[in-house]
């Protein structure tokens, strides 16, 4: 028996919104549901929201100690969840799309990741931030006096480097601008400043102790 794990991102959370698709064996425990919806990070996440709404839907799946039981077959997508890390595997988001979002933050320090839908019509290639939600997370920074520190986007396989196009369309000089690499894999992130001019000065990113970054100014220049 296996079920199965999809993700999109819902707007401002750390969570992705996830179908989890139930082989036979498990949807007597969820009232006969084929497909049920859920939001986490973790695939534990996501067997304890479904538990809250099926009492006894955890227990179906993973042993006392927290594992996935051995005659149950968890898949991320196509993996398997074991060679993912087991129940702590995070959820994938929008790869191959381009996702975006905002970072906001107090004198240069993020306090928050603000995720946006990524509007573009080629979406694996370009994206656009959503309108609608930048709106919506510009007023939400200016209620908690947060100010816009970043925006971030992902290169699903290319460079972390801003292409011509991002340089283009990198209106907001006083922002940093954060670009994600998946083509290897494993994240590359680097951020950068882009001025009205399309220059491009690379900035180093410092990961503080509780978690939140601060992008400094003085890192050596570059021109593409």
């Amino acid at each position: 028996m296996g079920e199965s794990v999809t993700s999109v991102r819902p707007y401002g959370s750390d969570t992705v919104a996830v179908t989890v698709r139930l082989p036979g064996a498990l949807r007597d425990a969820t009232g006969g549901q084929t497909n049920l919806k859920a939001n986490a990070g973790t695939l534990a996440e996501i067997i304890s929201d479904i538990d809250r709404r099926h009492p006894g839907f955890r227990s179906r799946v993973l042993d006392e100690s927290g594992a996935i039981r051995t005659y149950v077959n968890v898949y991320i997508g196509d993996d398997d969840a074991r060679t993912r890390g087991g129940t702590g595997a995070a959820v994938p988001d929008e790869a191959p799309r381009e996702a975006c979002g905002l970072l906001a933050g107090r004198g240069g320090g993020i306090t928050r990741l603000i995720r946006c839908a990524n509007a573009h019509p080629t979406p694996t290639t370009r994206y656009v931030i959503d309108p609608r939600e930048q709106l919506k997370a510009f007023r939400a920074m200016e209620a908690s006096g947060e100010e816009l520190v970043g925006i971030y986007h992902s290169h699903p396989v290319s460079q972390p480097y801003p292409s011509p196009t991002d340089r283009a369309e990198a209106h907001y000089p006083d922002a940093f601008y954060i670009l994600v690499s998946l083509r290897t894999g494993k994240p590359e992130v680097r951020a950068f400043r882009i001025d009205a001019e399309e220059f491009v000065r690379e900035v180093a990113v410092a990961v503080e102790r509780r978690g939140l970054a601060r992008l400094l100014a003085n890192a050596p220049r570059r021109r593409d």
